[in-house]
């Protein structure tokens, strides 16, 4: 695992103090080496965080015949890869997968990505066809940041690494804010700055020297949903160990972060079940007990005889690391999340050097409530008539300060009332099946995106069908190419490297991933409770009133802290009329959406004022500082 950087100028050579710059503002993701090379008017650097050979022979950047290489990530099934190719008459010099990746480029050129079972973002540079080679992992497990601009090119696993480039261009790009506000995260190819794009998933893109591009998607998710074979849930479990072992593959401790849910409790029993020595897990708590799943987590460790550490997250905890969540997150960033993901990877790192996360789950197994929400209520609501929608989502908007408070939230034991109350009401007005779910996952109506002059928002794929039988298919699909790359991998990869932890998700394998979206619906969703398969398959493992509840978000109680620690911090947002200037929102509007939240009206989410102040600090941290 590494955090790499390059620059690739048409004009003049490539100055390497601040390439070096540039590599050293990721030093907390790439702590054990340092490495960079320039050849006239191509660089490339890197930081390392040793995890497979820790020899020095497999620092990078790596050179091998024409090329040089700078990667980030981890190919599992490098060994067997690394056999095929020796059979192919090759010989290695390192135990490293960085040599193996480099090899096979150039056995299978643009092929070579289809055969990696693993996460990685790499930039080969090909010395005598003079070509960049940049390529990212199937689901963008692992970021690639590029800012093109005339004859320069940037590319960078972090935008801070951008940014230290010293005629950065900082304009900002108003489509990205329009997502970040209604999402709390902005999803690739957009980013915040308007020369800046992420790469892709699944992609692999060359540029050449005289400035002309190709790009060549290697996989799609989509492509994945569109097949027609009929899986079987007894494949099931073999695919999950097969990818959870994969994963296990380092040479250097491995732990895993345990929740207590269904996902991350089954990842734990079948890692225990085949590990000849008690596995590392982690846990964060919190002292708000509506919000603490580290009891069940607990019972989960001792069932499995782990080596189980938790740690509890407070608001003084929170006031602490702010500071720091806004340089580990360099792009705005609304999913306060976060904040418990650095505090479970800072806990981890004290232990291990690569932790297990069980994200990805949800998205394939059916485990959002927003799943199975849209599945089951949006034929009903298609034959309700506009008109009655639209006055249904009206009256609902105007009992928000009787139906959406805690009373009612204990008495309907229904997690995080509120925010879905909300969503819901936006979803009334839906037109179709994407429309509900667009609406769902926001978190304000068009009305107030329009009040704050928010440009609209680009359009989902209209183009895939919605197979009857395969609905959640449909639905996590849609995720997988939004919600996972944007937020959750981006929150899990910033949160683990600004620790010096690799984070590694095992329930994104490409084989569990094609799998689980050729399942039908029944499957995944059967009388009220999702992820039928993985509660199955885990009751092989432990009994079912260890993992048997309501599904628990993870999340911190963002509004309560803000009200109480950051009250002025959000009243001088409300009244900083050039930060509504530069990011395009209307500065009176700006100003009553903050007040009503102070005021405590429910009309207003408490994440809407949290992806406000998060960019309000992300501004002046990286913009104004």
């Amino acid at each position: 695992m590494c955090r790499i950087v390059g620059i690739l100028r048409r004009d003049d050579p490539v100055d390497q103090v601040v390439l070096t710059r540039m590599r050293d503002t990721m030093t907390h993701g790439g702590p054990d080496a340092a490495g960079l090379w320039i050849e006239g008017q191509i660089g490339l650097a890197q930081r390392r965080l040793s995890i497979i050979d820790l020899t020095e022979r497999a620092n990078q950047p790596f050179h091998w015949r024409q090329y040089a290489l700078v990667y980030n990530g981890e190919i599992y099934n490098y060994q067997a890869l690394r056999s095929e190719l020796e059979a192919l008459g090759y010989t290695f010099i390192t135990q490293s997968d960085t040599e193996v990746l480099i090899v096979a480029f150039h056995e299978w050129g643009v092929d070579a990505p289809k055969r990696f079972h693993g996460m990685f973002a790499f930039a080969i540079w090909d010395k005598e066809q003079k070509q960049l080679w940049l390529c990212r992992d199937r689901v963008g497990v692992k970021p690639l940041y590029v800012y093109e601009r005339g004859s320069l090119l940037l590319f960078a696993s972090e935008m801070k690494a951008l940014l230290a480039y010293p005629a950065f261009d900082r304009s900002i790009n108003r489509a990205a804010v329009a997502e970040y506000m209604h999402y709390g995260y902005i999803p690739a190819p957009e980013s915040i700055y308007r020369h800046v794009r992420k790469l892709l998933p699944g992609t692999i893109e060359c540029i050449r020297d005289e400035g002309d591009s190709s790009r060549t998607t290697y996989w799609s998710a989509r492509a994945a949903y569109e097949q027609t074979e009929e899986r079987k849930p007894e494949e099931l479990e073999g695919i999950l160990q097969r990818s959870f072992q994969y994963r296990m593959i380092a040479d250097v401790p491995v732990g895993v972060f345990l929740s207590g849910g269904i996902d991350s409790s089954l990842l734990c029993a079948v890692l225990a079940k085949h590990s000849p020595q008690p596995i590392n897990t982690f846990t964060i708590g919190f002292h708000e007990k509506e919000l603490d799943e580290a009891p069940y987590a607990r019972a989960i460790a001792d069932h499995l005889g782990t080596r189980h550490q938790e740690l509890y997250c407070s608001a003084t905890e929170f006031e602490a690391i702010l500071p720091d969540y806004f340089q580990m997150y360099d792009e705005p960033f609304g999913d306060s999340s976060g904040i418990p993901t650095y505090l479970v990877s800072k806990l981890a790192q004290q232990h291990v050097k690569v932790a297990l996360s069980a994200d990805g789950a949800d998205e394939l197994f059916g485990g959002y409530t927003k799943y199975q929400y849209t599945a089951r209520f949006i034929a009903r609501y298609q034959k309700l008539p506009t008109w009655i929608r639209n006055s249904a989502s009206r009256f609902l908007a105007s009992s928000l300060p009787l139906i959406a408070n805690d009373q009612v939230q204990r008495w309907l034991g229904v997690d995080n009332w509120r925010n879905k109350l909300l969503k819901g009401i936006q979803a009334f007005t839906a037109r179709d099946i994407l429309d509900f779910f667009q609406q769902a996952s926001g978190y304000f109506s068009p009305d107030v995106a329009v009040s704050y002059q928010l440009p609209p928002l680009r359009n989902r794929d209209e183009t895939i069908t919605v197979k009857p039988d395969k609905q959640l298919a449909y639905l996590g699909l849609l995720d997988i190419q939004h919600y996972l790359e944007g937020d959750i991998l981006c929150k899990v990869d910033r949160a683990s490297m600004y620790t010096a932890l690799e984070s590694r998700e095992p329930f994104l394998d490409q084989d569990l991933i094609e799998y689980a979206l050729q399942l039908a619906d029944s499957y995944k969703y059967q009388h009220g409770q999702g992820k039928v398969l993985l509660r199955s398959l885990l009751q092989k493992y432990m009994p079912a009133h260890l993992f048997q509840r309501p599904k628990h978000g993870f999340r911190v109680p963002i509004g309560q802290w803000l009200r109480e620690l950051y009250a002025e911090s959000l009243r001088a947002l409300a009244e900083d009329k050039d930060f509504c200037q530069r990011f395009g929102l209307d500065p009176p509007f700006t100003h009553q959406r903050i007040r009503a939240f102070l005021r405590k009206n429910a009309s207003v989410s408490e994440y809407e004022i949290w992806f406000l102040f998060a960019l309000y600090q992300w501004d002046l941290t990286w913009n104004r500082a």
